[in-house]
């Protein structure tokens, strides 16, 4: 219960950059005498290794050394569930409230959030370009990355599968630049065997992936949205590296092509999600509720849309939970393997370039409403509230909340004063 009550308040409170989050996370564990900095700082090099969200594998690999398998299911349900059933609520809300009375001030919040969270796209954009562009090599990974993905519409996936295989054999060409300081991974304890841990979690998660898809299907019916939404959130999920902004631009691929939800939907569910302490991978559980409101098929369209955003929730998260069980035990075997590093590095490097991608389709979305093809008007307001939620953002230990708050009240100041 311990473990749970903690998580549950770090999920409920854990604001501030990562930094912060990671200075508080420490101090929480470390004051209970559970885990020590240097078990964490291993646990944290795993899982930049591994797709998903930071936050959540974090909180399954550290729950796992404390309380085995059931702790790191525990903590990682309790990390996700604050943001998530907040997020739904808030997702609901603003579908009852689009219409009516209130639908100019809703609307106005709505398009101020999202003018905000273009401005976490580009702190994003920032902060990865300084982190992982650290060699004049790693600025062509970013750039053919952007060049495949915007320019030649290469699905996301076949981005990161080239990065991954650039990166291992430039790895073993030049092991300076993609894993520097690395060596051999150190060996396996005596008696384990990993791949057969593997196989058992695999077909755990196997069935429970298979079960959720059923009772999705038998609720929804077969014409609704949901259960094809929940398959394709697992598969998105499996291809998460860089975590939000991964999974965005698959599902932002994927959305256009099969016109199941907007770019601005997108950029909407990241500004949501951007206003709590969650993983901001939640943003994709907006997409699946617009997504699903749309096409409800048998149900009631608010019913259609819960449905469709925890069935998203619950594909996407459900692969970090299976990666992250599986490598716990090998934790720092995983983090030390040289190509492992390498392949990380220029998924890296090439994530620079999909954060950019993203940040132009998000922004053509939500600045030209009606599309630039047509020569449609700029929309001022989501403008100016990027650039005060920017200016909030860039302060040293603000994470985006504040600054998406901000973007949220202007959106509602500018809609009473018009």
């Amino acid at each position: 219960m311990d473990v749970c009550r903690l998580w549950l308040r770090l999920g409920c409170f854990n604001v501030g950059d990562a930094q912060r989050r990671a200075a508080r996370l420490d101090a929480e564990l470390a004051e209970r005498g559970w885990l020590a900095p240097e078990d964490v700082a291993r646990a944290r090099a795993m899982c930049r290794l591994l797709p998903g969200s930071q936050t959540q594998l974090l909180a399954v690999c550290l729950g796992w050394r404390l309380r085995g398998v059931p702790g790191g299911l525990a903590a990682g349900v309790c990390v996700l569930l604050p943001l998530a059933l907040a997020l739904l609520a808030a997702s609901c809300l603003a579908a009852r409230f689009s219409a009516g009375p209130a639908a100019p001030v809703v609307d106005g919040a709505l398009r101020g959030l999202a003018g905000g969270a273009l401005a976490v796209i580009a702190v994003a954009f920032w902060r990865t370009a300084k982190s992982a562009l650290t060699h004049p090599v790693f600025y062509g990974f970013a750039a053919v990355s952007l060049l495949m993905g915007y320019a030649l519409h290469l699905k996301f996936y076949g981005v990161i599968i080239v990065a991954v295989l650039m990166g291992i054999w430039l790895g073993q060409v030049r092991p300076d630049i993609f894993c520097p300081g690395g060596g051999a991974a150190p060996g396996a304890a005596a008696g384990s065997s990993p791949w057969r841990r593997a196989g058992r979690l695999g077909l755990w998660f196997t069935a429970a992936w298979l079960m959720a898809g059923l009772a999705v299907r038998l609720l929804a019916g077969p014409e609704a949205l949901a259960p094809r939404l929940l398959n394709f959130a697992v598969r998105a999920g499996f291809f998460a590296f860089g975590g939000a902004y991964g999974a965005l631009s698959f599902i932002s691929d994927m959305s256009l092509r099969l016109g199941w939800t907007g770019q601005d939907q997108l950029a909407l569910g990241l500004g949501l999600a951007g206003l709590g302490s969650g993983p901001l991978l939640l943003a994709a559980q907006h997409a699946g509720f617009a997504a699903s409101l749309a096409h409800p098929g048998g149900l009631a369209p608010m019913a259609a849309g819960a449905l469709g955003a925890l069935g998203m929730t619950f594909g996407l998260f459900l692969p970090g939970f299976y990666v992250a069980l599986a490598c716990a035990p090998r934790m720092e075997a995983v983090a030390a393997k040289p190509w492992l590093r390498a392949a990380n590095a220029g998924v890296a490097a090439a994530m620079v370039g999909v954060i950019l991608k993203i940040g132009l389709l998000f922004g053509a979305a939500v600045l030209w409403p009606q599309g630039l093809a047509g020569g449609g008007p700029l929309d001022t307001l989501p403008l100016v509230a990027a650039c005060a939620c920017l200016l909030l953002s860039l302060r040293r230990g603000a994470g985006p909340g504040l600054g998406l708050l901000a973007s949220a009240v202007l959106g509602v100041a500018w809609a009473l004063l018009r």
